[in-house]
């Protein structure tokens, strides 16, 4: 799946002129995924469970995606918006199954950029511990259990 050209510059617009460029000297990700900075990002079309996901993303040699910053955040909204997926939802790595409120991502990173959309977190019915972009192309929490496609995130490979 390739991003139109004008998303590719608006997202390198957003983070300034040197947002699109990372420490390696060649940086490369694997077909089909999308590199920004020093990360390589892909939609992935397989409705899954939050953890059958997660072992979809771990196979491909990544993990659900972390968003770090809104730079990242906007770019797999826009993954989600190009694969026509926008009036649904989709997950993202966060969670706070281990204790309520405390979110972590599944690839370890620190939880410290959010996009909630209003109202959210709210864990509705004591069952939603997992994190999905809903269809405000906003963070939400769900119920683990429900069947949404899903972002992999993963380091480039530098060559």
């Amino acid at each position: 799946m390739a991003l139109t050209f004008g998303v590719v510059l608006l997202l390198c617009g957003i983070g300034g002129i040197m947002a699109c460029a990372s420490e390696c000297k060649n940086p490369s990700c694997p077909d089909g995924w999308f590199l920004l900075n020093d990360r390589c990002f892909i939609f992935v079309e397989q409705p899954r469970n939050f953890t059958e996901a997660e072992k979809v993303c771990i196979l491909k040699g990544g993990n659900l995606a972390s968003i770090r910053n809104a730079l990242e955040n906007e770019l797999v909204k826009a993954l989600i918006v190009e694969a026509g997926f926008a009036a649904g939802s989709t997950w993202i790595g966060f969670s706070d199954a281990i204790t309520e409120g405390e979110f972590l991502w599944t690839d370890g990173s620190a939880f410290k950029f959010t996009d909630f959309a209003p109202t959210q977190p709210d864990n509705f019915n004591m069952s939603e511990d997992c994190g999905e972009i809903n269809i405000t192309t906003q963070w939400n929490d769900d119920d683990c259990f429900d069947l949404n496609n899903f972002v992999c995130a993963k380091d480039v490979s530098c060559h």
